[in-house]
């Protein structure tokens, strides 16, 4: 099989986080076919090694899954799925290892676990790669070498609905529509819309109170749905919004709590906060709400603005969990670099060094190795339905890996 055609072979086997076995299994059993050592640890991370490799490539094998399931379809130059996300992101770079595993007499792979959900896999590593240099192919522009990224960490603020008798005439369910949410950190400086934030602002213009409200998805995506059932007495007939739908509902409620306890929504700017010329440096996204909890995603390619982060929340608010937290990687210039950068010219393929506004699993493993560099395909809206991969770049990806693994 070529790469491309492994890759179809990932689509049909279900791996969102959190979920991963089946895929472990492949992953195992593709590289003991192909006569690799194949090492796994209590967080389900894989490390496969076969002769003496001077590389190790590294890629995590979770995916945000947004949708049911992946049902992929070529469009022109692009590799698309039919209402989900593709799971390109990182998907793509398995297949690429599994293929040079197929393919090379030496070789050495760590694909780690449930990275999209915290880096759970890579902060629980219980493998160590036998190669001093760690080739990470978890960025998403095939003209973009990586050398930095940005740190993060989850906060959960706790909501304080107070719930009263009630007894109002009418009660409507109110739903986001037309969303296509984003990675919450490659794509926050897009102006992206929050469908928490559309929904909560759309009902504080209303005069009512709420019974209940829900949505997101990932903490690391920008949401696509919310939704949140209110009681009113003015009766909402004939309304059209193309990111709104209201359904009136038959049931009646006798508990409503007043929109104040939804302030911290209000209160909080989901989006960038700083930038460094045209990059974006830190920025904050409001990921999952309920009832009873706001769920933040915050990012910064520097600590101290991570540290001002977790300030800011601590001082806003008085019930804040902060978790998941993880440094940012911090750039620095190495002979690897420099070896891929001409392999980069050599192919004729354009290349910028830059820091990506998201987490890699690289700002984890640097202290497990000498020189690190992130590399990948181009990858278009990731986790969200409109993901596609570049097929263009995914040969142009093999290329490189071709010359340097």
């Amino acid at each position: 099989m070529n790469a491309l055609e492994i890759f179809y072979e990932i689509c049909k086997i279900p791996h969102p986080s959190g979920n991963t076995y089946q895929l472990k299994d492949f992953i195992c059993n593709f590289a003991k076919k192909h006569n690799c050592d194949v090492t796994c640890d209590n967080a389900n991370n894989i490390h496969v090694i076969k002769g003496n490799p001077a590389i190790c490539l590294q890629a995590h094998y979770d995916m945000v899954l947004i949708g049911d399931k992946i049902d992929p379809y070529i469009d022109g130059n692009f590799l698309k799925s039919k209402d989900s996300s593709l799971g390109a992101d990182n998907g793509a770079a398995v297949a690429a290892i599994l293929y040079f595993i197929a393919n090379r007499d030496n070789i050495e792979a760590l694909i780690t676990n449930d990275e999209e959900i915290g880096m759970i896999g890579v902060k629980n590593l219980a493998l160590e790669a036998k190669s001093r240099r760690i080739l990470n192919l978890d960025s998403e522009n095939i003209n973009e070498i990586c050398i930095g990224c940005a740190g993060g960490f989850d906060a959960k603020i706790a909501l304080t609905p107070y719930f009263r008798d009630s007894n109002f005439k009418y009660y409507y369910e109110i739903e986001t529509k037309n969303f296509i949410g984003g990675h919450s950190g490659v794509d926050i400086c897009k102006n992206i819309k929050n469908a928490i934030v559309e929904l909560v602002y759309f009902i504080y213009g209303l005069d009512c109170e709420i019974v209940d409200i829900i949505g997101g998805e990932k903490i690391n995506s920008i949401p696509v749905s919310a939704k949140a059932i209110i009681a009113t007495n003015i009766l909402i007939d004939n309304y059209s919004n193309n990111n709104i739908l209201i359904n009136r509902i038959n049931s009646i409620y006798t508990k409503t709590t007043t929109k104040d306890f939804l302030i911290p929504i209000i209160s909080i700017h989901s989006g960038v906060y700083a930038m460094d010329n045209k990059s974006v440096i830190s920025s904050l996204n409001i990921s999952k709400v309920s009832i009873d909890n706001l769920e933040v995603m915050a990012r910064s390619n520097r600590n101290d603005l991570l540290d001002m982060h977790k300030k800011r929340l601590q001082y806003m608010f008085d019930n804040v969990e902060i978790s998941d937290f993880y440094s940012p990687w911090e750039a620095e210039d190495s002979t690897f670099l420099n070896e891929i950068k001409n392999t980069f010219i050599n192919n004729g393929i354009n290349y910028d060094i830059i820091q990506i506004h998201a987490g890699l699993e690289c700002g984890i493993l640097k202290s497990r190795c000498d020189e690190i560099v992130s590399i990948g395909p181009t990858i278009l809206n990731p986790h969200s339905k409109l993901e596609s991969l570049d097929l263009k770049s995914f040969d142009q990806f093999l290329l490189i890996l071709n010359n340097l693994v």
